[in-house]
């Protein structure tokens, strides 16, 4: 919602959905587990750290998990599609715009409260317009002038509230924003339909942005660059220094179209399993399990087996197994001591190898 009012351009243009990775993954699990208690197998250890009681208080009212509303920006009317729909919008009716909270319930002195849950390493601010739409949909459906909203931050065992409250006024504007940004996504997408091109604002928003790869502040100097590099060396050489500062800003939107070409087209290599290469090479997907280690649950297991392992930040997996053979100790001993600790992960990941 903020991306679309930052730059509604971002919601008209063709766009690439990222695959989710491994925090992505890691995030999807403890939202599963603290809406229905289902633990991903792989992500016991981080479902298991969760306070619960303290993520999940005791509502004194409603108690809705994942439930899905709609907003209409032509009325401002609002109708509850459901819950734990799974972000499946297909009951959405045209032109409404759908939002999924993690959590609504309410707080002993009657106070309904919107839960943001965020599992990353900085929680974000709790003035978004995704919360504030939250808010203002609650307000609605259950006839209430005051509506709390909090970033709910899980850091391990740690819980943090982030908290911010909207009153009746507030809703009034929430309302006309969100339905100035529909307005304004709608005519860039009528522009799109008719061949033309959408003025768009770059800033922020464009790092995550999926319509990066087809946003004209990316693409023109990338693809120049792509197609004759050396003239553009050339042209860097007569630059002046505000043409030099001007042409850093670009190159760095520019970085951002590599960067989703790159994935685009690896996911192009995986869809198709194979692709030929100008070389007479064959672009394979390969599928690789790379392992990490837990060092606080590690450590024990390596001190009580008396193992010396050079310890900074992490564990390779390279050092374990060569303080194994140091110390003439079977490999695979040592492994299973720190699966039976949880202190090993395993994720799947995917490169992209030139075979012959």
């Amino acid at each position: 919602m903020d991306q679309a009012d930052a730059c509604p351009a971002s919601h008209a243009l063709p766009c690439i959905t990222d695959p989710a990775g491994e925090p992505a993954d890691r995030g999807h699990a403890i939202h599963l587990f603290l809406e229905n208690g289902t633990v991903t197998p792989g992500y016991e250890a981080d479902c298991g750290e969760v306070d619960v009681d303290a993520a999940r208080p005791k509502s004194h009212g409603i108690d809705l998990r994942e439930p899905t509303y709609v907003f209409d920006p032509a009325t401002r009317a609002v109708r509850h599609l459901g819950s734990s729909l799974g972000r499946n919008y297909s009951a959405c009716p045209k032109g409404w715009i759908p939002i999924t909270l993690d959590r609504v319930w309410v707080k002993a002195d009657g106070v309904y409260v919107v839960d943001d849950y965020k599992t990353g390493r900085e929680a974000p601010d709790v003035e978004t317009l995704q919360l504030a739409l939250g808010a203002y949909c609650v307000s609605r459906i259950y006839d209430v002038d005051e509506v709390e909203v909090n970033i709910v931050h899980l850091d391990g065992s740690d819980v943090y509230r982030n908290s911010r409250a909207y009153d009746s006024i507030d809703m009034a504007d929430i309302a006309r924003r969100v339905s100035d940004i529909a307005r304004r996504v709608e005519r860039d997408r009528a522009i799109v339909a008719a061949g033309g091109v959408p003025d768009v604002r770059t800033g922020p928003q464009c790092r995550y942005c999926a319509a990066k790869g087809s946003c004209p502040s990316t693409t023109a100097l990338a693809r120049h660059v792509l197609s004759d590099g050396e003239a553009v060396l050339a042209a860097v050489t007569a630059m002046g220094p505000v043409q030099v500062g001007e042409a850093w800003e670009r190159l760095q939107r520019a970085k951002l179209f590599v960067e989703a070409l790159e994935r685009a087209l690896k996911f192009r290599v995986e869809t198709d399993g194979a692709v030929p290469l100008p070389n007479g090479k064959t672009l394979k997907p390969i599928n690789v399990v790379r392992r990490s280690i837990d060092v606080t649950k590690a450590l024990p297991v390596l001190n009580t087996m008396c193992l010396a392992v050079d310890v900074k930040q992490t564990i390779s997996v390279a050092a374990i197994n060569a303080a194994a053979k140091s110390a003439e100790v079977e490999p695979k001993a040592i492994w299973d001591a720190l699966w039976e600790a949880q202190a090993v992960r395993e994720v799947d990941t995917t490169s992209y190898k030139a075979c012959k």
